[in-house]
């Protein structure tokens, strides 16, 4: 079961994830592999991607790259 805001739980490419919880706009997504990485930026500006590896004692680790 998710957790957190519904608004949120079924992104997908060219939604926009809000900067802050007023919904100012932020980042649009650019790609996701659910529940392995995401991908999103700002068209010129910035790209950040976020990876999730699951470890062999069942732990996750997590990986972000900003350019």
């Amino acid at each position: 079961m998710r957790s957190g805001r519904p608004e949120l739980q079924n992104l997908a490419p060219d939604d926009v994830f809000p900067k802050s919880p007023d919904g100012e706009p932020g980042m649009r997504v650019y790609s996701i592999n659910e529940p392995h990485s995401t991908i999103w930026g700002t068209p010129g500006e910035t790209t950040w991607a976020w990876q999730l590896d699951v470890n062999p004692d069942g732990s996750t680790r997590l990986f972000t790259w900003v350019r």
